[in-house]
């Protein structure tokens, strides 16, 4: 019988956001968010039956704009954080607008090319606006159910990502250059915050999860910088990092001190925050920019990355994974120690179904064997590991 490892589904809006939703052990779902300025944006849950033959998808609207960063609640499967941008229309028919914004427009028709200028426009002034949207999904409602926004001060920039603490009951906000604390519990009540001595904005944050929820890595420029949130304190930082930018990392979550970083040299980096002269191991799969990097949250061996290239990559690190370690202390048993039968470090799968640039990929929370993409297009695409990788992993 065929191994069915992919379903599409077409969301019909720009998309550059997908996560699991780590509360869920039952279903297989995924959160989409869209990303246009034309029509209202929705936050899409897609459910994947268990007959692995379709994809079904619940809309909710999102009614504060733009969604350009996403994550679920770790502890309640219903509430979801957006980090969202707003625009006002504005007439160009003239060369220049009145007030604060300054438009020049050059269409280049013969190439398709669009270029818009735009000058002295800020967010949080009137015509841009950033915050931060925490939202619950009702099954008998087709809108968000709002439960608090966070705005940050005018021309203070844009909300980039709120990462939902393991505990849940607080969320980190990067603005910029800048990393807030906020209470869940507290209408998003900022408790502390510090800033960071970047050159461009914040790209990414993720919780350290041997940390005990105490430390948030965050990226930005070429380096990756982890802060203690108790004190604020620098953790560790490693400089030199996917130069000229840094766009995202994940921790393996069953090995202390690795973790996986990506970015504008095409490349996926793994490094061991003991030691941070020179990466342990490169991966150069993708000929453009590297947008997303993930850990499977079980076996930890494999590692998914998505880019502008349009491709997603499954690879095997196993040299790097917690059961390289715990090989070291078994006993071999010859009945899986030939090499036909044992997953390596090599390339598992490239993926190409993709048509537009791939922002982000996520592993399903219910199933470590499953996992999916959203390109710009709206494309999702959910997948399977394949049976035989499967089945070297667990040595079966």
């Amino acid at each position: 019988m065929t191994e069915a490892l992919s379903l599409m589904y077409g969301i019909d809006l720009p998309a550059r956001s997908i996560v699991g939703l780590p509360a869920e052990q039952e279903r297989t779902l995924f959160l989409v968010g869209t990303l246009s300025l034309k029509q209202d944006n929705q936050v899409c849950l897609l459910e994947v039956d268990d007959d692995w033959l379709q994809i079904t998808k619940r809309s909710f609207n999102h009614p504060a704009g733009e969604i350009w960063f996403m994550s679920s609640s770790p502890v309640d499967s219903n509430v979801v954080a957006t980090c969202y941008v707003s625009c006002k229309l504005i007439n160009l028919g003239n060369k220049y607008s009145s007030g604060k914004i300054t438009f020049f427009a050059c269409l280049f028709f013969k190439y398709s090319i669009h270029i818009l200028l735009v000058k002295n426009m800020f967010f949080g002034d009137d015509t841009i606006r950033s915050g931060v949207g925490l939202w619950k999904m009702n099954d008998d409602e087709s809108n968000l159910v709002e439960l608090v926004q966070y705005a940050p001060p005018p021309k203070t920039g844009r909300c980039i990502s709120a990462e939902f603490h393991p505990s849940g009951n607080k969320v980190a906000i990067a603005v910029n250059n800048s990393v807030l604390m906020a209470d869940v519990t507290s209408s998003l009540k900022i408790e502390s915050s510090t800033s960071i001595d970047g050159k461009t904005p914040i790209s990414a944050s993720v919780w350290n999860p041997h940390s005990n929820g105490s430390i948030l890595a965050v990226a930005y420029d070429t380096l990756v910088k982890g802060v203690d949130v108790r004190s604020f304190q620098e953790a560790f930082c490693i400089k030199r990092v996917n130069s000229p930018r840094v766009r995202n990392l994940d921790f393996n979550p069953n090995v202390q001190h690795i973790v996986a970083t990506c970015g504008d040299d095409f490349r996926v980096l793994l490094w061991d925050m003991r030691k941070v002269d020179m990466p342990l191991k490169v991966l150069q799969d993708h000929s453009h920019w590297v947008w997303c990097v993930k850990f499977n949250p079980i076996h930890d061996q494999l590692l998914l990355s998505a880019g502008s290239d349009a491709r997603l990559f499954l690879n095997s690190l196993a040299s790097l994974s917690s059961e390289s370690i715990h090989s070291l202390v078994l006993v071999p048993d010859d009945s899986y120690s030939s090499p036909e039968n044992v997953l390596g470090d090599e390339r598992l799968e490239k993926m190409e179904e993709h048509e537009e640039s791939v922002y982000s990929c996520a592993w399903a929370s219910n199933d470590p064997w499953v996992f999916a993409s959203v390109s710009f297009d709206g494309r999702v695409i959910v997948s399977k590991v394949k049976r035989h990788h499967k089945y070297a992993i667990l040595r079966l």
